[in-house]
Order: C-alpha cells, then sequence, then structure tokens
C-alpha cells in the first residue's frame, strides 16, 4: 500500500495598512508567508518594501505563477534563505527573472524545474539558466525562467507547465530544459501543499510514464533534461542514458543555506548544457 508522508503546510499573511498612491503604481509591504513542504522548501518571508504596477493581460498567457501575488515585485526572504541579503525579483510574469517575457520571442531558452532552477540562495545572474543564456553566441537567447520558486512542485506539475507553454499557439520557444525533481513528490496545485510518497516502485512506474508523454510532446522541439531525485530511485538505463539527458543526479558539488546547489554546481550545470546543446542541435 502507498505510504504517503503529507507535509504540513502553514500561509500566514499580513496585510500592509496603508498604501502609496499614484496612478498606476502603489507601494505595499507584502506579507510573510511561511511553507514547510519539504526538502529546499522553508519560511517565506516578504518584509520588503515592494513596487507594483497595474498591467494590462496579454492576448495570449504565459503558464500561472503560484506567485502572483508578486508579479513585478521582490523579496529578500524566500525557502529557507532567510539572510535578507538578496533580492528576488519577479517579472510581469509572477516567475523569478529579471526580465519580463514576450509571446513574439524567437529566441527564448525556457527553464522547467524547482528551486534548483530558479537559483534559491544565489542571484538570478549565477544561475545555470542565466548563464546558458549568455554564453550561447549565435543568437541573443533569453532565459525564460518557468520553475515555481519554493513552492513544493512534483514532476507532474512540472510537466504541466511545459504542456501549458507547449500549446499556447504564438510562442514557440527555441529551446526547452527540464530538470526533474524528486520522484516521491506529489504536488497539490489547490492547497499548495506535498506529500512524500514512499512507495518506490509506485513512484518508477508513476514517472516513466511522464516521461513518456514528455517525449511525445516534446518529439518535434529541441530539448533537453536533468534530475535531481533526492531518494535516487532505480532509474531504467533508456532514461538514464536518454540522448537527451545531460546528467541524472548531478553532484551538489557545492552546497549553501541547508541542502541548496551552489555556485559551482551552476556552473557546472550551466557549462553541460551548453555541450549537450552543441552536440544535439548544433546550437552554440
Amino acid at each position: 500500500m502507498t505510504i504517503l508522508i503529507e507535509q504540513t503546510t502553514q500561509w500566514a499573511r499580513t496585510y500592509p495598512t496603508w498604501a502609496h498612491r499614484n496612478h498606476n503604481i502603489r507601494r505595499n509591504t507584502t506579507s510573510d508567508r511561511a511553507q514547510t513542504s519539504g526538502s529546499n522548501y522553508g519560511l517565506h518571508n516578504l518584509d520588503s518594501l515592494v513596487r507594483t504596477r497595474c498591467l494590462a493581460k496579454s492576448k495570449m498567457d504565459f503558464p500561472k505563477s503560484y506567485y502572483e501575488e508578486y508579479t513585478s515585485s521582490y523579496c529578500t526572504k524566500i525557502g529557507q534563505d532567510m539572510r535578507g541579503i538578496l533580492k528576488y525579483n519577479f517579472n510581469n510574469q509572477g516567475f523569478i527573472n529579471n526580465l519580463d517575457y514576450d509571446v513574439n520571442e524567437k529566441d527564448a531558452i525556457c527553464f522547467f524545474g524547482s528551486a534548483i532552477t530558479s537559483s534559491i540562495g544565489l542571484p538570478w545572474e549565477l544561475s545555470f539558466a542565466h548563464k546558458l543564456s549568455q554564453e550561447l553566441t549565435s543568437k541573443k537567447f533569453k532565459a525564460y525562467n518557468f520553475a515555481q520558486g519554493c513552492m513544493f512542485v512534483d514532476n507532474q506539475e512540472i510537466i504541466n507547465t511545459i504542456e501549458s507553454v507547449k500549446t499556447m499557439g504564438q510562442f514557440k520557444p527555441a529551446v526547452y530544459v527540464v530538470q526533474f525533481i524528486g520522484l516521491d513528490r506529489r504536488f497539490s496545485p489547490q492547497s499548495k501543499a506535498g506529500k512524500l510518497n514512499t512507495d518506490a516502485d509506485e513512484n518508477v512506474k508513476s514517472f516513466i510514464k511522464l516521461f513518456k508523454k514528455l517525449e511525445h510532446m516534446l518529439k518535434d522541439e529541441k530539448w533537453v533534461f536533468f534530475a535531481c531525485d533526492e531518494p535516487d530511485h532505480k532509474m531504467p538505463d533508456e532514461i538514464k542514458h536518454h540522448q537527451n539527458c545531460l546528467i541524472w543526479n548531478p553532484p551538489f558539488i557545492s552546497t549553501m543555506l541547508r541542502d541548496l546547489p551552489g555556485e559551482k554546481f551552476h556552473q557546472m550545470i550551466g557549462i553541460g548544457l551548453k555541450n549537450k546543446l552543441k552536440k544535439l542541435y548544433n546550437i552554440e
């Protein structure tokens, strides 16, 4: 029988008592939000003064962000990064990034994953996503991050986000880069909470099914993937040695905070992705 270990999720919101009125711009103090729902996920404490702009909605929507309340804002504390020394910018679409997304962009490299892809603990400029987009010189590539920050997303949620981008129609990414997370995760979009499934066989079977769906979805696209499966499930060689697989369970050659990969890890993944894209698609 499947055993589910439910992680507790606590939400705390404190609303401001005042707002600076200035036509299209309002100033507010965003609430504290706490979530303790698994590895790499801790307290969210947004104590910074943030600026939020009133924006017109695009005719063709990008995937939904679970951080909509932080759209065009920033925070200094998120997950287990409670140091308050980094500024995490959220763009117009509600994702961690220093640029806004355009449905007409033809040179976007789209990144999907967890807090690792969102580069929690490091400035976005040091993320493997940003580094890759800057080091490829054949075009002016842009890194479009669709990872959900410190939400306890699972691989099903990651696939759902990829599918949302794939079916947009007008938006055509140049490359899809997918970072899978622990196969034991189970995420509820409704409650934004997570569970851990300790049935290893079921986890592997479920992932193989998801992976086949991804293969079919991206069969005509340029794509690369890697995985950070903390429980280290026994994965068949057809996935671990797939031609589009960069690496399965790369070592965290540098860590920070509690168990987040550090700058050297992002450098390693960035270089690996660059080499893989050149080998597979002659992109450099």
